[in-house]
């Protein structure tokens, strides 16, 4: 009970974010949230030729009971506002306060990546969108003429949580719309990777199906029958070559073990700092760096507090982003 306590804080602690620029809302065309409402955008214009897109974060969910119960794993509602986080933050020693900024709200349940309509309760639809909407999205600001992609030099794509997954898939959406010279960074704070076997026999077959095609499009390629993804993470690494790719993972991330992943974070801490975890796959492409806390914390980015904690190196999370970001 204490353990499943801490983490509903954890999980509460998804919409006590940083509120700091001056946001506009897009209404994307024949984009919906999960419960059928629209599905907008939010744009903070900054420098023209700078960009930051930010993918929300706030879990997932496969069923009645954790789409539409007492305690649901994610928001199928349009947010009112950005809950952005310290990347987004205004101020001195931030390299992205005067970035144009581009916020996805995440109201779908599946990770930025579905592409399916369902329904868990009688006559319910529940649309897991996400990629769809992204996808609209993109196409929807670059036809008419509110963002020029094209003439942007400086692109970071991050996302925490639900988002970081989201920002590992949209990252080759994005770049269809770049000029092969813009300086693009990826930042994926806590995406899990470091799942149990039996972590996707949750889902249903239609969004087994969306993420194993969606997830193809950067070239992560794995079976239905192991959620370990981090030892597969090398092919999606040469294929965002392009990119400088920073990833922040604790070892024992109570809610990518507990919550989804179906492992103990003992176990999860075991996969993070194995042979095939993720700071041994990321070793061999130079463009990847990976940051590792010896801690049961979920996400350090969308908090000041928690962008202040220390790897196992002892480097806090803030100067890593930074340092990827300098790369």
């Amino acid at each position: 009970m204490k353990a499943l306590k801490t983490i509903l804080i954890v999980l509460s602690f998804w919409g006590v974010l940083v509120e700091a620029r001056n946001w506009e809302k897009v209404e994307i065309p024949d984009a919906v949230c999960g419960n059928g409402q629209p599905y907008s955008v939010f744009l903070d214009r900054k420098q023209a030729d700078r960009l930051l897109v930010e993918f929300m974060s706030g879990g997932a969910c496969w069923s009645e009971g954790t789409c539409y119960g007492s305690s649901p794993l994610a928001s199928l509602q349009p947010p009112s506002m950005p809950e952005t986080s310290v990347v987004a933050e205004e101020g001195a020693g931030n390299p992205w306060s005067y970035h144009t900024a581009l916020y996805f709200p995440y109201c779908t349940g599946d990770v930025h990546a579905g592409m399916h309509v369902t329904s868990y309760k009688p006559q319910l639809p529940l649309y897991h969108q996400g990629y769809r909407n992204v996808a609209k999205a993109l196409e929807y600001l670059h036809q008419q003429n509110i963002l020029s992609f094209h003439n942007m030099k400086d692109v970071t794509v991050w996302g925490a949580s639900a988002g970081a997954i989201g920002a590992l898939v949209h990252s080759r959406t994005i770049e269809s719309y770049l000029n092969s010279t813009a300086h693009k960074t990826l930042i994926a704070d806590s995406p899990g990777l470091h799942f149990g076997k039996s972590f996707w026999r949750k889902f249903s077959a239609d969004l087994n199906r969306d993420y194993q095609l969606n997830f193809a499009k950067i070239d992560l390629w794995y079976s239905l029958d192991d959620g370990f993804l981090a030892p597969h993470m090398g092919p999606v690494f040469m294929k965002l070559s392009e990119w400088d790719v920073g990833i922040l993972q604790s070892t024992k991330d109570m809610v990518m073990s507990i919550v989804f992943g179906n492992i103990s974070p003992e176990a999860h801490r075991a996969l993070v700092l194995g042979p095939q975890g993720i700071p041994v796959v990321a070793k061999m492409y130079p463009n990847v760096r990976v940051w590792i806390a010896d801690t049961a914390t979920h996400t350090f980015l969308l908090r000041s507090q928690t962008a202040s904690y220390r790897d196992i190196k002892g480097e806090p999370a803030w100067s890593f982003v930074v340092r990827v970001y300098g790369m």
